[in-house]
């Protein structure tokens, strides 16, 4: 339903003349595409389709970006911001988070080289511990844990951790 008053578009919602937003796709089935970005050119590396979203003059800030990778229609996807002030618009190069076509996530870097790869002048990861207790001593901070999927006789197990404590205020592994 086609509101031109309110300027809003509404499809497959029972043709309300009140729409929620100004796209509402709506059906009944379990499993399926909803919408769908395509491009007869989105079989080379380097070409890309996106959802921009920004100020309504036209210029998009930020934009989820798939870019093809190779004729077979494989992409990476990529999680883009433009911090300038002025009107450009958000480019693939302002990635700053991406997920690789077979599973890798880079953080700072559109080209992760494992499985996570934070990239930066400063990289840093933090892991916060959010519970709302007194710290005495002893206590187990956090954890990194490493494991395998041993199909030999060990079987799967941890094969490596580091565990921060809190020792008197000083933490340590």
């Amino acid at each position: 339903f086609w509101d031109a008053s309110a300027e809003s578009l509404s499809i497959g919602s029972g043709g309300t003349a009140n729409p929620a937003a100004d796209l509402i796709i709506n059906d009944s089935a379990a499993n399926g595409f909803k919408a769908k970005l395509t491009s007869s050119a989105f079989n080379a590396d380097g070409n890309w389709l996106g959802l921009g979203m920004g100020y309504n003059n036209g210029y998009m800030k930020s934009a989820i970006i798939a870019e093809a990778k190779d004729s077979n229609g494989r992409a990476n996807l990529h999680f883009a911001l433009d911090s300038s002030t002025g009107n450009a618009n958000v480019e693939l190069s302002d990635a700053k988070m991406t997920i690789t076509y077979d599973g890798s996530v880079g953080i700072g870097t559109s080209s992760p080289v494992g499985k996570l790869d934070v990239a930066g002048s400063d990289p840093t990861i933090y892991i916060r511990d959010t519970r709302d207790i007194t710290w005495s001593g002893g206590e187990t901070l956090g954890r990194l844990a490493w494991y395998t999927n041993d199909v030999s006789a060990a079987g799967a197990r941890e094969m490596a951790s580091i565990k921060s404590i809190n020792d008197g205020g000083v933490a340590g592994t």
